[in-house]
């Protein structure tokens, strides 16, 4: 960042240069990391159905971090994360980014899953797909990501 050069009275500027910068860092630093949760809802009381339930569109270059599916009842659940360009829309499973190692409950109520596997890195005008592959029992779920700025 280039800062304008400033004289105050009695304050250096490398004293007001050190002030800008530890702005920087308290407003622009933490905005570089974000939760973004994603509810799949279906039918209120009825059991999920398989298919796609939400989009969203990413308008930054980013990486996830760290990927969490939550669910209202304890039960079996796998959702897998399509990506596709805004000039691609709509994704499709093709798109997959979770290279074989989808969001998965396995009768409980929440998953962590590893996006060692997965490919992490988006660009900006990415569009995230979530899409439920199965599901037994679970009426609610939320997808949580992890993201940060690349």
């Amino acid at each position: 960042m280039t800062l304008p050069r400033i004289v105050a009275d009695g304050v250096s500027e490398p004293l007001i240069r050190r002030a800008f910068q530890r702005l920087n860092e308290l407003v622009v630093r933490p905005l570089s990391r974000w939760d973004l949760n994603i509810p799949i809802v279906d039918g209120g009381d009825a059991e999920l159905t398989t298919g796609l339930k939400a989009h969203v569109h990413l308008t930054a270059d980013c990486r996830i971090l760290e990927a969490t599916l939550m669910a209202a009842q304890a039960g079996s659940l796998k959702v897998d994360v399509w990506a596709a360009a805004w000039d691609s829309f709509p994704p499709a499973d093709g798109d997959s980014i979770c290279g074989g190692y989808e969001l998965e409950i396995s009768g409980g109520q929440n998953a962590v899953a590893s996006v060692a596997n997965w490919s992490p890195v988006l660009a900006a005008d990415t569009v995230l797909a979530f899409n439920v592959d199965s599901c037994t029992t679970v009426q609610r779920a939320t997808v949580h990501l992890r993201m940060e700025l690349n």
